[in-house]
């Protein structure tokens, strides 16, 4: 990994000592933010199988030390969105991946608030917006609904592909607890890596009664996920600050 300096960062509410390349490889390039609805989807996966999905460049993290590793669906449905300002709906595929093996030290992160891109899934709105911010990206329509006149809100997305769809349903449990947490997500290509980092600030609900149903290629098909997930939580009111750097594979 490449020797760092650190910059201290207060941008939009974020907080935190990043050590970043030098300015001509690494820049702050723009701000996500929210209100978003956010629900997500996590199962455990032997980490053989992330391992090809995530690739060589970073290594899928071990948190139990049990061989398994995790795998996340989160569709967001968001409003203005920062400094797109444009409402936006699109989901990622993240992977539990160690902060040693990302070219970027962010110590305001902690190494269990690393995860990795591979996909995102994007509805024709948020196509360009992903793209533009280096997201492999793959198109769907995508519906997002949370039933308020139900007592607990029942929360549901759709994501359909070309040849394949996948539904989400589920309930709140209970009352929410306030979420502040720091969170690196990584994406790229042979070239670069992309990586957003901040914090996210919503009311998070455990959820219950969900299910999840795949149905024909998507792109969580190679991994062959149960229909019955390990965990599921719905997020309301998310804000994410973020700030955006975007380094050589060179540096590693």
């Amino acid at each position: 990994m490449r020797k760092l300096s650190c910059l201290l960062i207060l941008v939009a509410g974020v907080s935190g000592c990043a050590s970043v390349a030098d300015v001509d490889s690494g820049q702050l390039d723009s701000r996500l933010a929210g209100p978003c609805n956010r629900i997500t989807v996590s199962w455990s996966v032997d980490i053989a199988s992330l391992q090809d999905v995530v690739g060589p460049n970073l290594s899928v993290r071990d948190d139990d030390r049990d061989g398994q590793g995790e795998v996340q669906l989160a569709v967001l449905q968001c409003g203005l969105a920062g400094t797109f300002r444009r409402p936006l709906q699109f989901a990622f595929q993240q992977i539990a991946v160690t902060a040693d093996s990302v070219p970027l030290v962010v110590t305001s992160i902690p190494e269990d608030g690393w995860f990795d891109v591979p996909w995102a899934i994007a509805d024709a709105a948020s196509v360009p917006v992903l793209t533009e911010l280096g997201y492999k990206v793959v198109p769907a329509e995508i519906d997002f609904s949370v039933s308020a006149s139900s007592n607990p809100h029942r929360v549901s997305a759709q994501l359909s592909f070309d040849n394949g769809v996948i539904g989400i349903s589920a309930e709140e449990v209970g009352d929410s607890v306030p979420l502040d947490l720091p969170q690196a997500l990584v994406s790229g290509d042979a070239e670069f890596v992309s990586v957003f980092f901040g914090r996210e600030v919503a009311s998070r609900y455990s959820m219950h009664r969900g299910s999840i149903n795949s149905d024909g290629n998507t792109p969580l098909s190679t991994l062959r996920l149960s229909e019955t997930p390990d965990g599921m939580i719905y997020d309301s009111g998310l804000v994410a600050d973020r700030m955006f750097w975007r380094v050589p594979r060179s540096g590693q």
